[in-house]
């Protein structure tokens, strides 16, 4: 990926912008964690894919909606209050799942 061919609005591009971009992905950080830890607790029956399938859809229909009460919170990265607000809560999900970070990369 080539960083200079990413993009935003010139009048967004500031540091405001910058936390609210980190929180996105900090975020999908998160719910990666909160399914590596799931599957690891998992008791798998004969076909493995049903719960499979299972955690995965309640992870991401969960990501979907936080990620939707962060962008209203924060008025898609407006407010800079609810992003020092929302920065702490995702800080605090990304060490209760340290566990499960993946550190291959």
């Amino acid at each position: 990926m080539d960083k200079n061919a990413s993009w935003i609005h010139p009048q967004r591009k500031n540091n405001i912008s910058l936390k609210f971009f980190q929180l996105h992905f900090d975020l999908f950080e998160c719910y990666a964690r909160r399914m590596r830890k799931n599957y690891e607790e998992a008791t798998f029956e004969s076909d493995p894919s049903q719960t499979f399938s299972k955690i995965y859809d309640t992870q991401m229909s969960a990501l979907a909606l936080e990620l939707k009460q962060m962008k209203a919170d924060t008025k898609m990265g407006i407010n800079a209050s609810q992003i020092n607000t929302w920065r702490l809560k995702i800080d605090k999900y990304l060490h209760e799942l340290s566990a499960y970070r993946n550190n291959t990369l």
